[in-house]
């Protein structure tokens, strides 16, 4: 068994990525295991999954999920949203709260 303590934050675009695991923890099964937060107006820009699956899912605040289709959801804690694999997707926060998410990203052999 291994405990870690917290490391400093990637900050890609708005988001901030504090991985739970580095890439190589997930032996090849995986890309990203990851705690992710949006402050007020940033986004995860619409992006597409080829060869992976990707889940988050939402631990505090509000936020909206741009789906494969171009419709827009409201997600709030305890929403899982599934990301297939050559899907697209986006995240924003337009909320004051901070939107709080896991991010998991798998890849499909």
């Amino acid at each position: 068994m291994a405990i870690r303590k917290l490391r400093n934050p990637k900050i890609i675009g708005g988001a901030e990525i504090n991985a739970i695991v580095d890439k190589e923890e997930l032996y090849g099964q995986g890309g990203m295991f990851a705690h992710v937060r949006l402050a007020k107006g940033e986004v995860v820009n619409w992006h597409i999954h080829n060869g992976e699956v990707d889940y988050y899912y939402i631990l505090s605040g509000t936020g909206i999920y741009t789906d494969a289709d171009g419709s827009e959801n409201t997600v709030v804690a305890g929403d899982v949203c599934t990301i297939i694999p050559g899907d697209g997707h986006a995240i924003r926060n337009e909320a004051e709260e901070t939107l709080e998410f896991i991010a998991l990203v798998l890849y499909c052999k």
